[in-house]
């Protein structure tokens, strides 16, 4: 064991101070920077979202009741009637008060009514009260006021309908961030997996580097040899010694990687606001994948060291 770490350490010193690392580090910059850098991108949690108005509210149309805020609805095909004027139109039936929604940041005071789009309500000719006419069935409700959408709502906690889909009550803020988190997501998995395919691209590169780096040593196996180590100690002892220095290399990548993106922030804050890099768990899974993608070359190009000599 002892003249196993002995030569093992002779190894790893020589080929440091011969700077046998360039080598390894050439074959290793470009997977490992730029998974470093691609996963150190602004977290959306980071993000000020300051300028959304975090009272105002919007009304989102889903398939599931993801929330407490959310109501039983249903989108139909009807009629509205008003001033001997008949529309077709699509309403949206929402089983709640019409008090409890909170419509283009304003809340109206009824019980039941609806709420047309404005160029239904103007060709209409402003009505206050309308007749919705929905399955057969006609009944009067009060108008209360108009909105941006292209169909109409027709909120009454007394309706009856097979729910399809539910009308939700979320602020703008929460849907922006629930959107970038989701875009978010989508980026670091294509991102990681572009990351592991040029990782396998690489493989080639690596063991060729790690091969140079043996070759460059035949000197040194030769006294070693003429020494008394024997050729399984030799193999073995270059075996962990190519290892520790692609290790010593990677991490080097990865703090070079560091140390570039926090100085490219430091330099863009002082121009632009920006928000801070997060350096993501992830990359320590992607990491060690790149990890053992090295170390398993290592044993074929340490092969036939007695060879190299």
């Amino acid at each position: 064991m002892r003249q196993f770490l002995v030569v093992t350490s002779t190894l790893l010193v020589t080929a440091i101070r011969r700077g046998l690392y360039t080598t390894l580090l050439v074959s290793v910059l470009a997977p490992v920077l730029l998974l470093v850098v691609l996963f150190s991108i602004p977290s959306t949690s980071s993000l000020e979202l300051s300028y959304l108005d975090m009272s105002r509210h919007v009304l989102v149309i889903t398939s599931s009741s993801s929330s407490g805020n959310c109501h039983s609805a249903r989108l139909v095909k009807g009629f509205v009637t008003a001033n001997t004027s008949t529309l077709s139109t699509h309403v949206l039936l929402v089983r709640v008060e019409l008090s409890e929604l909170e419509i283009s940041g304003k809340r109206y005071n009824y019980t039941s009514g609806v709420v047309l789009p404005r160029e239904v309500f103007t060709s209409l000719g402003k009505p206050s009260v309308v007749e919705i006419t929905v399955n057969s069935t006609t009944r009067e409700y009060p108008v209360a006021g108009s909105w941006s959408s292209n169909i109409v709502l027709l909120a009454d906690s007394e309706l009856e309908f097979n729910p399809e889909i539910y009308v939700c009550t979320s602020s703008q803020s929460s849907i922006l961030v629930g959107l970038l988190e989701r875009l978010e997501g989508d980026l670091l998995r294509t991102t990681g997996f572009w990351i592991l395919l040029l990782s396998l691209v690489y493989l080639p590169i690596i063991y060729t580097a790690q091969r140079r780096v043996v070759e460059a040593l035949h000197v040194n196996f030769r006294v070693l040899t003429e020494s008394g180590v024997d050729s399984l100690t030799l193999y073995f002892s270059t075996l962990t010694a190519l290892v520790a220095l692609y290790l010593v290399v990677v991490l080097y990548v990865c703090a070079l990687g560091v140390v570039l993106v926090y100085t490219a922030w430091s330099l863009l804050s002082y121009f632009i606001l920006i928000p801070p890099p997060t350096l993501r768990t992830s990359v320590l899974t992607l990491l060690l994948v790149e990890i053992l993608l090295g170390v398993l070359v290592t044993p074929l190009a340490s092969r036939g060291v007695s060879k190299c000599y």
